[in-house]
């Protein structure tokens, strides 16, 4: 089979979320356009107490208002992370620290955990409201809630707030994911497989050490035990998530293609471009034919009979 022709057959881009795998992307079409149906009905509801007109007072009007901002930001979120896609950059750097052997740097974006974060925060911020709002029962349910979410928060805040992004030298991987940021050699890989992460449902190639080998972390989650693998989460590079996957796997069993990554292969020709300029993809990021022709058949022409690149 050639790659044209698995590419014919292919019917969707990989997903970026486990959530997108669940239904079809009509049917989250559907519920994105109900969510913001349900949207617009609270928000009538805050307007309408705002100008006075529903008698519920301060403390239900601010629940009002809480709910209308919780139900827009849950409906973005579902939007974020089974609907939308980023533009691909397509674009490579060098990162410090990686100049002496070359190396290819993606960096990561953190929009699904980003919008995770808003929706948690905005309805923790409505359980709080509504836990003053209420009497007896309810408020002891509105606080235990309340609770829940906050710690829900503190630990996204904290995943958030650490860089995302994949960093390729022909003698190591170095990931940074939502709860660890840490490299392993090559020879080191037992496996890489797509599974889903470990926060927010997001799909990643996930990396294995052999037995017996540890990652050398960088940073880690400080509410996370110490990572037996690590997570590149593909949505989120800014290159398409098929084509990175085939690379990591052709980088892992070719030890020939690690050369693609080094800086003299990297480099465009003298004064062709300026040294501001961004240095492009190796090939294989960027050319689906060349991508799958170089490695083995589960590892790129099955793919493409399943999915089609980006």
């Amino acid at each position: 089979m050639t790659s044209e022709t698995a590419r014919g057959r292919a019917t969707r881009t990989m997903p970026a979320t486990a959530f997108e795998m669940l239904l079809p992307r009509p049917v989250w079409v559907v519920v994105a356009v109900g969510m913001a149906a349900l949207s617009l009905f609270v928000s009538g509801a805050a307007v309408e107490s705002v100008v006075g007109g529903s008698g519920w007072g301060a403390a239900g009007t601010a629940v009002a208002i809480a709910g209308a901002v919780t139900a827009w930001l849950m409906t973005a979120t579902v939007v974020t992370i089974t609907l939308v896609r980023p533009p691909l950059r397509g674009t490579a750097t060098r990162m410090p620290g990686h100049e002496a052997s070359g190396g290819v740097a993606l960096r990561g974006s953190r929009r699904i955990s980003v919008m995770v974060l808003l929706s948690a925060l905005a309805t923790s911020t409505f359980a709080v409201l509504a836990a003053v709002a209420s009497t007896g029962g309810w408020r002891v349910v509105w606080i235990v809630v309340a609770a829940l979410l906050a710690v829900r928060v503190v630990d996204h805040a904290i995943g958030v707030a650490h860089p995302r992004g994949l960093v390729l030298t022909p003698t190591s991987v170095r990931a940074s994911s939502f709860g660890v940021d840490g490299d392993v050699r090559w020879e080191d890989v037992d496996d890489i497989r797509w599974v889903q992460g470990r926060r927010d449902g997001i799909m990643v190639a996930g990396i294995r050490p052999k037995e017996g080998v540890t990652p050398v972390v960088h940073w880690r989650h400080p509410l996370w035990r110490r990572p037996r693998d690590l997570d590149v989460e593909l949505s989120e590079l800014g290159s398409g998530p098929l084509l990175v996957m085939m690379a990591l796997v052709a980088f892992w069993q070719i030890p020939d293609a690690r050369g693609e990554l080094a800086v003299a292969d990297a480099a465009p020709p003298s004064g062709s471009v300026s040294q501001s300029d961004p240095l492009p993809l190796p090939l294989r990021f960027t050319d689906p034919v060349f991508a799958a022709a170089s490695v083995p058949y589960d590892a790129g022409e099955r793919w493409l009979t399943v999915f089609r690149p980006r």
